[in-house]
């Protein structure tokens, strides 16, 4: 009998659980990178079924690899679905919330990746204009259509800046223990690392708006989105995101030679000309004949992956106080990490800390305050221990959080050579993974908050339910217990999800040509002394902007698909992967 109550502990432990399905062995995101796009899709598909918690997280990566393996309308499918699922989010009510303590949260994504799917849609209808060789009218309206359609979001995230709509509703306090602890780890983790880090605006995303507006000569809306997109990268989108200067100008340019071709703005162009750009590009302005343009945008390298930093929250006795300390895993590099992550973000470093740990008795951690985390619990302490809190907690409990390794870019500078000559070097105007970042230490506090109090619960309803059974005392008391610890601790894990298969950073070229057959080279140099070549065929048209979208993976040399040639060549002291590719996309209106 008591052997039966023993199972149905561990039943009511597993209940906190975030349903695991069955993961493929097979990784989606190498596969996508070799071009296998096939083995890719299996993979998501078998990672993230249709009627799980990540069916956001299914269509966003399958909305990619089948951008990415040619498949447009079946890429749109997906993004439509995550789109109508991302939105059904909004009228998630607070109890929903609640209860998916216990049974796993659904994946809701970023605001920033919320962005990208009206990006990769309108991408979509652009690139299938390219396999029919030609850009129709009706394509290029269904793309504004998304771009109108991003327009809006990014209004509502200047406005709002960057919440789901319940992400800053505030919950009523009905006393439960729950909302005490919270609102307690509220006050003791509060942080200014997230202050200026937030993700207000895109101002890739509104210049990508203003090129589109440009190509269907809606030359007044492509203005104004240039200049939004000119402000946020000169007002702080740059230094937010550690883009170079020539990211804000070469923006300014745009915007400045969209001025001249529209007409109009004869008194305006020339005096912030002055203002905002360099010499050189003051002069190409005077000398500008908009005649025809050539935009490459390259995507490259893949979003970074969150991984886990597991704590051990422990209950101190003799100063009433909560301790939590990093428990590093990994190999060396990865430790080291995991360490910074949580010193930055959530050790003893304060004054405050100092103090408190003074006043508590704890006179090392006040010297080496950086070891943990130290959380005193004053009055609370007295409801801990009636509530059985303390006593859940035993010898300690673990706490998962998200945390992103440091980034490490492969990629060094990528050129654009035009019939053999170097014409301009690609400029980052998005970097997607330092975006990725910056969110995370943004929610790192609230993360943690939410990581602590879901412990404390689960914990102590295990200890509630096993007083319950009469399993608490004795041999099989302590098998039960140490059953239900083991499966809190693999059921607290920190929730690591995110959109993977996204573009680490987007770069642009854009030059004038002449009208004509032109031959493209993209020559992306790597930090370990490889070049990757990707060769195109472009047809200029005179007085249209032929545009076209390639993405750089680091480790082409392997790819197999889209209908690409690899010829590997070796010189004295690099190798070079010639990726060659025939692709035509203009507006020939």
């Amino acid at each position: 009998m008591q052997t039966k109550l023993l199972l149905c502990v561990v039943a009511f432990c597993l209940t906190g659980c975030v349903t695991i399905s069955k993961r493929s062995q097979i990784d989606p995101i190498i596969e996508m990178q070799k071009g296998n796009y096939a083995l890719a899709e299996q993979a998501i598909a078998t990672n993230y079924p249709a009627d799980s918690n990540n069916k956001l997280l299914r269509h966003l990566e399958l909305g990619t690899i089948n951008h990415l393996n040619g498949q447009f309308d079946k890429s749109n499918q997906h993004f439509n679905q995550a789109e109508s699922i991302s939105e059904s989010f909004y009228t998630t009510s607070i109890s929903d919330e609640a209860a998916e303590l216990f049974t796993g949260s659904s994946y809701k994504g970023f605001v920033f990746e919320n962005t990208f799917v009206n990006y990769f849609k309108a991408l979509n209808y652009l690139k299938q204009g390219q396999l029919n060789g030609k850009l129709s009218q009706a394509e290029l309206d269904t793309a504004l259509i998304e771009v109108r359609r991003l327009s809006t979001k990014l209004s509502e995230l200047t406005q709002n800046s960057g919440g789901y709509v319940l992400k800053n509703a505030k919950k009523e306090d009905d006393g439960s223990l729950n909302n005490k602890f919270s609102n307690f780890f509220n006050e003791v983790l509060s942080s200014t690392v997230g202050e200026n880090i937030e993700y207000k605006d895109d101002a890739f995303a509104h210049y990508i708006s203003a090129l589109l507006y440009e190509m269907n000569n809606e030359l007044d809306s492509a203005r104004i989105e240039y200049q939004k997109a000119a402000q946020a990268y000169e007002n702080g989108f740059s230094k937010q995101y550690s883009l170079t200067d020539q990211a804000t100008k070469q923006v300014w340019f745009d915007t400045l030679q969209l001025m001249q071709k529209a007409g109009g703005y004869e008194n305006e162009w020339p005096k912030l000309a002055k203002k905002k750009l360099n010499k050189t590009q003051q002069k190409r302005l005077r000398t500008n004949d908009h005649h025809s343009e050539l935009v490459i945008i390259q995507h490259s390298g893949i979003a970074p992956k969150r991984n886990t930093l597991n704590m051990i929250l422990t209950a101190d006795l003799s100063t009433h106080s909560f301790n939590i300390t990093p428990f590093p895993k990994g190999h060396h590099q990865d430790r080291q990490d995991q360490l910074n992550w949580f010193n930055m973000l959530y050790a003893d470093k304060s004054p405050f800390d100092y103090v408190q740990n003074y006043l508590t008795g704890n006179i090392i951690h006040a010297l080496k305050g950086n070891l943990r985390k130290t959380l005193p619990l004053g009055p609370l302490w007295d409801t801990a221990i009636e509530s059985g809190l303390i006593k859940a907690i035993g010898h300690g409990i673990r706490v998962a959080v998200p945390y992103y390794p440091q980034l490490k870019s492969p990629f060094g500078k990528t050129e654009l050579i035009i019939d053999g000559q170097v014409a301009s070097t690609f400029i980052t105007l998005e970097s997607i993974e330092k975006i990725a970042v910056q969110e995370q230490l943004r929610n790192a506090n609230s993360q943690i908050q939410s990581a602590i109090v879901s412990a404390l619960i689960k914990a102590l309803a295990a200890q509630k339910a096993l007083k319950a059974t009469g399993l608490n005392k004795g041999f099989l008391g302590e098998l039960a217990k140490a059953t239900t610890k083991v499966m809190n601790a693999a059921t607290s894990g920190a929730d690591t999800r995110n959109w993977l298969t996204l573009p680490a950073n987007i770069n642009v070229a854009r030059t004038q040509l002449a009208p004509g057959q032109h031959e493209i080279i993209i020559k992306t140099h790597l930090t370990d002394g490889q070049i990757i070549e990707q060769k195109e065929t472009v047809n200029i048209i005179d007085k249209q902007i032929a545009f076209m979208q390639i993405h750089t993976f680091s480790k082409m040399s392997s790819l197999n698909k889209m209908n690409t040639n690899i010829e590997p060549k070796k010189t004295n002291t690099q190798g070079v992967i010639n990726v060659t590719r025939e692709r035509i996309l203009q507006n020939n209106d």
